[in-house]
């Protein structure tokens, strides 16, 4: 048992040693209603496990030593190798075989294969638009003999390559929905061995083309010019090399950025690689001077250097502007968004949607998710936490508990939402709620119960994070940080403030008694986007009536205490459900869903027992997800909602405009 409303840093919640040879990598799964893995873990003897975020293991498959995992958007594995296959998300099952390299997985199912770029629907193996031609330039050099020393010969041949190494960059899914490919092509034209004066002497001249084929789902694509240049037989010249940003956005960088008036060899290109993208279209990368040195660099879309460290490699870009790096010497150390290091921390887990990772066996353990760039594309290393190249948004619920003082996330005088109070009283309603009695602070023949407040936390997070379980959302705990100086300065506060990372959707917990005759209300928040509050005190009053339980105030007897357990977990699985169907109402706002059933229209399936249920049901503060469904269509807008890119055949929701709910 741990104090707390939260476990320690550090704690050891699972480990799954597997077939006992030992784990060699964990990758996070993509949450999807048709998979279910929270991360696949490949282990020493070639086989794969399919783990769900609560260590049970869903399936496992023989997939070879040394195999590449890229997890899909709908739940499942691809194995990548001579040939490649598809393992589903549920049963771990090859749904699809194919030769070729695949090298991008699209969130609509569109694996891209490498080589000669061609695309196949993952779920049956088939082609879905034929290789794509790119340019090809020639080689042509005439070959003297070597003043007589044998035949003179002419040697001639294509010159393209397509290739996804580091010299060039790597391919990439940009937010746009594209695939993004960096080539080069060129022509060499020249005279070898040819005597001059009783002297071999040639002559060489190379233009090189370097460009990036943009290609959709649909085979459609475009070439887009990067950079053109010449070189004799001496000399390199400088050049600018764009590179396409996570959102799809030409970026130019200056040969010249963080190594000023460097010659830059057209076959090694820039020296500086984007690695992570900021929500002001800033980047971090690295800057490698080959033998000498390699640096982590900011720089501006303008190709401007913002600030450098030297030894330390980009992995995941922060809430605020900050980067979370690795040194060389193997230490996880952060850094504010002007580049000063801020803390150091253990090793960098595995970070899922999740959950966080260790390699060992597979230990998942309690860690603060880092908050990442909500605004950015490419927040960490290969655009999303699978890292599988395809750039995305990283969502988050955040859950905000509305006081000060203790299990406090802050007051919300901004958005209109008065404190919780953490109080109790039996048989409480909107005539009586005045009389309740503070449980959080000592009171006559009562201690402070703080672990009630505890529990009615953990219960309220557990059943919201169960709700969005299968989604590629992370939900958490909002609490506030100390803000830097340029944070507060630029929020027009004083050095020292509480600064709240950004979430994609927010649920304030108030201390408000509804006058709805249901559980809860929506509050459209116009111009700030949708902001929605769950009320604590209907939460205690119909937690009390569903769950009969209203023990008296200090409980006495042990019959009391089991009472109030039940009491306190129901009150938090209510509050939990009913954030659930508040954020059912912020993606009807953008997607033509039904909620409020039945008193809009008829509850679809799982006998009314749905998230989109109007007003407060029983099983809201009994139960969570399974025994609570979404109805199917909000299966399918969630999905949508939480990633962009996502697209299922069977689903038909529609976008809409709405103003409120």
């Amino acid at each position: 048992m741990y104090a707390g409303y939260t476990l320690p840093i550090g704690t050891k919640i699972w480990s799954n040693s597997g077939d006992g040879s030992g784990v060699s990598k964990i990758i996070p799964a993509v949450p999807s209603p048709s998979g279910g893995a929270d991360v696949f873990a490949l282990q020493n003897s070639g086989v794969v496990m399919a783990l769900k975020s609560d260590g049970t293991q869903m399936w496992s498959a023989n997939v070879g030593v040394g195999a590449t995992l890229i997890p899909d958007f709908q739940g499942g594995l691809v194995v990548a190798g001579t040939s490649w296959q598809r393992l589903d998300g549920q049963t771990g099952q090859p749904t699809a075989q194919l030769s070729g390299n695949p090298t991008l997985v699209h969130a609509d199912g569109t694996i891209f294969i490498d080589g000669a770029i061609s695309g196949v629907d993952a779920a049956t193996g088939n082609q879905k638009f034929p290789p794509i031609q790119t340019e090809q330039g020639s080689i042509w050099i005439y070959d003297g003999g070597n003043c007589g020393e044998y035949n003179p010969i002419i040697r001639q041949g294509p010159y393209s390559t397509l290739q996804p190494g580091p010299g060039i960059g790597q391919p990439i899914i940009a937010g746009d929905g594209y695939a993004y490919f960096p080539y080069v092509w060129g022509n060499e034209t020249g005279f070898e061995n040819v005597c001059d004066n009783g002297e071999p002497s040639g002559s060489l001249h190379t233009d090189f083309h370097l460009r990036i084929l943009r290609v959709g789902t649909d085979g459609s694509s475009k070439e887009i010019t990067l950079g053109d240049w010449a070189m004799d037989s001496a000399g390199t010249p400088q050049y600018n090399l764009t590179t396409i940003a996570a959102d799809g956005t030409p970026t130019t960088i200056p040969a010249t950025l963080g190594a000023a008036n460097s010659q830059i060899s057209p076959y090694a290109l820039s020296p500086v690689q984007p690695v992570l993208q900021r929500a002001d279209n800033s980047y971090i990368g690295t800057l490698l001077i080959p033998g000498v040195s390699q640096s982590m660099i900011a720089f501006n879309a303008s190709g401007q250097q913002l600030w450098s460290q030297p030894s330390y490699t980009p992995q995941i870009a922060t809430s605020g502007g900050g980067v979370i790096a690795n040194s060389s010497s193997g230490q996880t150390v952060t850094f504010d968004q002007n580049g000063n290091q801020t803390g150091q921390m253990g090793s960098l887990p595995t970070q899922s949607w999740k959950g966080s990772y260790q390699l060992g066996s597979v230990d998942s353990f309690y860690a603060l998710l880092a908050v990442l760039e909500s605004d950015s594309y490419n927040a960490v290393v290969r655009g999303n936490l699978t890292g599988n190249g395809t750039a995305m948004k990283q969502a988050t619920i955040g859950l905000f508990w509305c006081r000060t003082g203790y299990g406090a996330s802050g007051a919300c005088p901004d958005v209109n939402v008065p404190d919780v109070q953490w109080k109790y009283l039996q048989d409480v309603n909107s005539q009586n709620f005045g009389k309740a009695i503070d449980f959080s602070v000592a009171q006559p023949n009562s201690p402070a119960h703080t672990d009630w407040v505890d529990s009615i936390e953990a219960a309220a997070l557990d059943a919201l994070s169960r709700a969005f379980d299968g989604f590629p959302v992370s939900v958490r705990r909002v609490a506030g940080r100390n803000g830097s100086t340029w944070e507060c300065l630029k929020q027009l506060q004083q050095p020292g403030c509480t600064i709240y990372d950004k979430d994609t959707d927010r649920v304030y917990v108030s201390g408000a008694w509804s006058t709805d005759t249901g559980q809860t209300t929506g509050i459209p928040n116009l111009g700030l986007g949708v902001l929605s509050s769950v009320f604590y005190w209907r939460s205690l009053e119909n937690s009390e009536s569903f769950l009969s339980q209203n023990p008296p105030f200090p409980p006495h007897t042990s019959s009391d205490y089991a009472a109030f357990a039940q009491l306190l977990q129901g009150i938090g699985r209510g509050i939990g459900n009913a954030a659930a169907h508040e954020l059912g109402h912020h993606v009807e706002y953008t997607f033509t869903i039904s909620m409020d059933c039945p008193k809009v229209a008829p509850c679809a399936g799982n006998n009314g027992v749905v998230f989109e249920r109007d007003g407060g049901f029983s099983e809201e503060y009994k139960s969570v997800r399974p025994t609570i469904q979404w109805q199917p269509d909000s299966v399918c807008a969630i999905q949508q909602y939480y990633n962009e890119g996502y697209r299922d055949k069977n689903c038909t929701v529609s976008k809409k405009k709405s103003t409120g709910f």
